[in-house]
């Protein structure tokens, strides 16, 4: 069952992570070709921009002298403008001393008459067909837009109006644009796995930790259940031997029978305080119990619980010693008292014959600070560590009664009313529980 849990964890958060990486890397792939088509384009607009500069210098020859005309730029380079932008290619010192710009892209510059009839094809890098071209110039002269991509053809165009009349176009290759989303697109399909990769580590390292809990919870109810069945199971075997002796003599009188009789219901008895104790750690474990807070005198309600139980340690010959002071808490003064009868019953059951049992009360902080301890051997180590566990006691306190439910239902009551329950244990202080009041 654990198992299923923790592999529904990690298909879970496998599946929100994948969720957000697919649309993260979507969103990565579209702007890198987003980005590639806008700088495609916009070096078509220059390219086209510049493609206009010959006409430009021809005028000028034709008006000025001839120690006056600039040099005719060779195939590929144009004589710049300084209103033209400059995306698209680059230009360097020397390019600035000799008044050129170099283009980086492949292109196709076309003319085209009024009718859009094909005038003049100049090929800078790349060559075309005739058919492709023929198909490009329908598109073009189809098309509403300066500037577009024809993806049937895989080119890019940006026309413009010639100063002659008519119209050019600038034709380059879209293969940057589908590099770019290719390799955008193998990026983030690596970048997928490796995330992917780390993700399945870390949970099945997170669904361990979440699930820890829950298995903790899941043994102890095992375990609860298996202990309270065993617990159970004695005091009915007892009654019902106990049913079975009377039935089997019915013909006697009760007075003869007294004893089954008196045996039934101990053993009733028993079963009754367990089923309550199972209740109320039941209550605590469902939050429903509520603290009714008020002020009261925590050293004579101590004093008072003290008194109690001297009867019940008189007969084991335990001396039970207060060191109380009067000090003021505030806190439900019901569950401060089973909690304190608690830990007495504990003290005086689980202490040694002829030992002591010792009730404090002084005042800590802001609050105060209650202490039972009783004389006797001291707890392991391994064994306090449980002692607050549900049903649990120690091996040498085995076979001395009670449920194995006070210290939980103890525990219970502490972290309901936000106290800080601990224990010690030595050969020279004995076992000591300390409760704080904050």
């Amino acid at each position: 069952m654990l198992k299923k849990l923790r592999r529904k964890i990690v298909y879970i958060n496998l599946f929100l992570v994948s969720i957000v990486l697919i649309f993260a890397f979507a969103i990565m792939c579209i702007n890198a070709y987003t980005s590639a088509k806008n700088e495609l384009m916009q070096s078509l607009r220059a390219v086209s921009a510049f493609a206009q500069e010959p006409h430009r210098q021809q005028k000028a020859e034709n008006e000025g002298s001839d120690n006056q005309t600039p040099p005719t730029p060779p195939s590929g380079e144009f004589v710049p403008s300084d209103d033209l932008p400059m995306i698209g290619g680059h230009r360097n010192e020397s390019d600035r001393e000799n008044g050129r710009v170099n283009f980086t892209v492949a292109y196709v510059n076309i003319s085209l008459d009024g009718n859009g009839r094909l005038l003049s094809v100049t090929e800078n890098g790349v060559s075309v067909s005739e058919e492709v071209l023929e198909k490009a110039v329908d598109e073009i002269n189809a098309s509403n837009r300066d500037s577009d991509i024809i993806y049937s053809l895989g080119i890019a165009y940006h026309v413009r109006s010639a100063p002659e009349g008519g119209k050019t176009a600038v034709l380059a290759d879209t293969g940057i644009i589908d590099t770019t989303l290719k390799s955008s697109i193998l990026t983030s399909l690596i970048l997928y796995a490796v995330c992917m990769a780390v993700m399945v580590g870390i949970s099945l390292f997170l669904s361990h930790l979440a699930v820890k809990p829950t298995e903790k919870a899941w043994k102890q109810q095992r375990r609860f259940i298996s202990d309270a069945s065993h617990e159970l199971k004695t005091p009915l075997t007892v009654i019902l031997a106990n049913n079975d002796i009377l039935l089997s003599h019915s013909s006697e009188r009760v007075d003869d029978q007294r004893r089954w009789l008196e045996s039934t219901k101990e053993e009733a008895e028993h079963m009754r305080g367990l089923v309550e104790r199972m209740l109320m750690l039941a209550k605590s474990d469902e939050e429903s119990l509520k603290p009714n807070l008020t002020s009261f005198d925590l050293g004579e309600l101590a004093q008072g619980c003290a008194l109690y139980f001297e009867p019940i340690a008189y007969e084991k010959d335990v001396t039970v010693i207060c060191d109380i002071q009067s000090t003021a808490v505030n806190s439900d003064k019901a569950m401060v008292t089973q909690l304190l009868q608690i830990l007495l019953d504990n003290a005086v059951k689980y202490g040694e014959n002829s030992g002591f049992v010792k009730v404090g009360v002084v005042p800590f902080g802001s609050g105060a600070l209650l202490t039972v301890a009783n004389s006797g051997e001291p707890i392991s180590e391994e064994d306090i560590k449980h002692l607050f566990d549900r049903f649990y006691r120690a091996d040498e306190a085995r076979g001395k009664g009670g449920y194995g439910l006070g210290l939980s239902i103890a525990k219970n009551i502490a972290d309901t009313l936000k106290l800080d329950l601990s224990v010690t244990s030595d050969l020279e202080n004995g076992t000591v529980f300390s409760v704080r009041f904050r």
